[in-house]
């Protein structure tokens, strides 16, 4: 009797064991979606899309268990697809996942979203709209290579560009890079013809071949209206002055860009001011609004025109210090 129940306490411990596993590698289907459980992440990996809807919402759980990975090829060639939601319990999206989407439009990526693999957007033509989260740390090789993203922010999180990451984007105008990134790969933006200016903070340290300016895959045309925004004496100087590329250098309160703190800098400030207050807008970009917000408290209004005049005085009298230096005696 003693060995009999031995025997049965044993096989309830492996029972317990054995439920308490998480799910096995072979494929499963939930819906419209076929899946795994993934080690790495250590939860469910979308492998294939097999529905049909123009609007698709991937569940942040399915069994019980969080979705952490759009797995390899999970929605290529999805024709159907305008709009994809991912859930912000997905941490990376997987090689081809949504190769050739040529009728996605918008993704909603998730706040959680650590790494974007290689052709992951690749050909989805019509996609306009993939606002990369703060956080995501890897954009790998052709990650969006023939998109169509308008404007796009490269978060400080992201530390290194791939190579070729953004090539051949179709109507990408502006790309603005947040202080943190210290790597651009080669051809990260290669035959971006339609790329009207980027700005390139100080920490970017490398800049790789033919990255920017270059409208054709020999090199032999560059893109005539492109200007980069950047600071004196950095790999952004660097590159552009090497490739022949118009460089504007960057300073608070210098708003036109021509090296001087002046009443046309201020008038400006106002104009834009009064446009706003009535719903007007004037030609701007994220980089030159920044430079007007000269105390950087998130609005550009009348004192920062009055700051910028005050500064125009103070140097037209034999002021010497830098408009920084200014600046810090009135905080």
């Amino acid at each position: 009797m003693t060995k009999f129940l031995s025997v049965l306490t044993a096989s309830a411990a492996v029972l317990n064991i054995m439920t308490a596993m998480p799910l096995s590698a072979a494929a499963s289907a939930y819906q419209d979606y076929e899946y795994v459980y993934s080690e790495e992440t250590g939860g469910i990996e979308i492998t294939a899309y097999t529905g049909s809807d123009v609007h698709v919402y991937v569940p942040y759980k399915i069994d019980g268990i969080k979705v952490t990975s759009i797995g390899d090829d999970a929605f290529e060639n999805n024709s159907a697809i305008t709009f994809v939601d991912l859930p912000d319990t997905v941490v990376s999206i997987g090689a081809g996942a949504f190769y050739c989407c040529e009728n996605l439009r918008k993704v909603q990526l998730p706040d959680d979203l650590e790494t974007i693999e290689q052709h992951a957007f690749s050909g989805c033509t019509s996609l306009i709209e993939a606002d990369l989260p703060q956080g995501l740390k890897n954009i790998e090789w052709c990650a969006f290579q023939l998109t169509s993203i308008s404007n796009l922010v490269i978060p400080s999180s992201v530390e290194k560009l791939s190579p070729s990451a953004f090539n051949h984007t179709l109507f990408t105008f502006s790309v603005y890079i947040e202080d943190g990134l210290t790597e651009i790969g080669e051809e990260a933006f290669l035959t971006a013809e339609n790329l009207n200016w980027v700005y390139i903070p100080r920490s970017v340290e490398v800049i790789g071949d033919h990255a920017f300016g270059y409208a054709t895959y020999d090199y032999d045309r560059y893109n005539d209206e492109l200007v980069i925004y950047g600071h004196n004496f950095t790999a952004a100087y660097a590159y552009a002055a090497a490739h022949n590329i118009t460089f504007k250098n960057c300073v608070v309160g210098d708003v036109d860009f021509n090296g001087s703190i002046n009443s046309l800098d201020a008038s400006w400030i106002l104009e834009y001011y009064a446009g706003a207050a009535i719903g007007v807008g004037i030609p701007s970009n994220r980089v030159k609004e920044e430079c007007a917000d000269t105390n950087a408290d998130g609005a550009i209004d009348a004192l920062d025109a009055s700051y910028v005049l005050t500064y125009y005085a103070y140097t037209a009298t034999g002021g010497n210090m830098s408009f920084e230096e200014f600046m810090s005696d009135k905080a």
